[in-house]
């Protein structure tokens, strides 16, 4: 009876500690509903995606999923877009500039990685009512879970990235479980009060209902290899001192790419992650700040994720590579350093609008 409590006792402290979000996420029972678009997501081009409907907690969701693929098990990124309303829709696939590419495309490009955009919670048709960055988090759960299952992917390289409220999103996933082998936010905030009046949570909101969406009290909690990622000019990368701080010893990096924005960061960054990810093979993550000699290539080929790094020194920002060296296993980044003429105008309204989000009201940056 004593060697049995012993046991016990020896196997409560191996056991891994509880998230401290997730803990507070369930006992929340949130009031916050914001409207969403309730449109049916059209049915993507024959080859590019499968319209799927995944199990999640208020029932089934809708998703895109790159098509089922005979022959070895695949590494899988479940990708979250911005906005504030997580559906899917046709911008999924289409084309975009290169400057303001949120379709995630490099990371099904080439077949060699399958690509889930998933629906959540009250966008689209599916079920219940979009919480405003907390139901949410279990919808992303669940739809790891549908990959999972897939007899092409292989469970134990399931990765996670987000951008702008979708990599908030990845910040509050990545505090409240360990199941992703790498997490990849683009431009996320410290609170999701941040958003403000163009936020999906009402001005007066309580602490309370407020606490469980504000990444940053619980960055210290996170357990995945995690990298938050930003362009220099404008976007939140002013939050990245206190966000920095807030961490403290959790396995988090952050990258200023300079001379780089919000929005052309995506592109050639998620390229270079895609490469890395099918490379990343190896029980320790294997990723490398260190460039490797491969084949050049377009980068629009269905080969873009292995191309010649070696012979792009100018998109291999210095400040990344610094950033990056803390950590045992790195991973490259380069981003854009200039955004395409047609889209100049645009770049600079980004920046104004991106900048004034980060001075007007960061209850988290105030409070500390």
């Amino acid at each position: 009876m004593l060697a049995s409590a012993c046991r016990k006792r020896a196997a409560a402290r191996d056991a891994p500690e509880e998230f401290p979000l997730a803990v507070l996420r369930a006992r929340l029972k949130t009031k916050i509903a914001a409207k969403t678009e309730r449109v049916e997501a059209p049915q993507p081009p024959f080859g590019t995606f499968d319209k799927i409907f995944y199990d999640a907690p208020l029932g089934k969701n809708v998703a895109y999923v790159s098509p089922v693929k005979e022959g070895a098990e695949r590494p899988a990124m479940v990708w979250i877009a911005g906005g504030m309303d997580w559906g899917i829709e046709a911008d999924s696939w289409q084309d975009a500039p290169r400057s303001n590419d949120q379709s995630a495309r490099a990371f099904r490009e080439g077949g060699g990685i399958v690509l889930m955009r998933p629906s959540l919670r009250g966008s689209n048709k599916n079920p219940g009512k979009n919480e405003c960055f907390l139901g949410e988090v279990d919808d992303v759960l669940a739809a790891a879970d549908y990959l999972a299952e897939r007899p092409d992917v292989n469970s134990k390289r399931i990765y996670l990235g987000g951008h702008s409220t979708g990599g908030t999103m990845v910040l509050l996933i990545v505090a409240s479980t360990d199941r992703f082998r790498a997490a990849f936010a683009f431009g996320p905030v410290a609170d999701a009060r941040q958003y403000g009046g163009d936020g999906c949570m009402p001005i007066d909101i309580s602490d309370t209902e407020a606490a469980p969406r504000a990444p940053i009290d619980f960055l210290k909690d996170v357990r995945t290899p995690t990298w938050v990622i930003e362009g220099s000019k404008g976007g939140t990368s002013g939050l990245f001192p206190r966000l920095k701080k807030a961490k403290e010893d959790a396995p988090i990096e952050f990258v200023l790419i300079k001379k780089a924005t919000h929005f052309n960061t995506l592109a050639p960054t998620t390229e270079d992650i895609a490469a890395q990810i099918l490379d990343d093979t190896d029980a320790a993550r294997t990723f490398s700040s260190t460039p490797r000699a491969s084949p050049s290539v377009s980068p629009r080929t269905k080969n873009s994720g292995r191309r010649d790094l070696a012979r792009l020194p100018s998109e291999l920002p210095r400040r990344a590579r610094a950033l990056a060296s803390a950590f045992k296993s790195r991973l490259r980044w380069f981003g854009s350093q200039r955004a395409d003429r047609g889209d100049r105008g645009r770049a600079e309204h980004e920046r104004a609008e991106f900048g004034e989000l980060v001075r007007r009201g960061a209850p988290a940056i105030a409070r500390a």
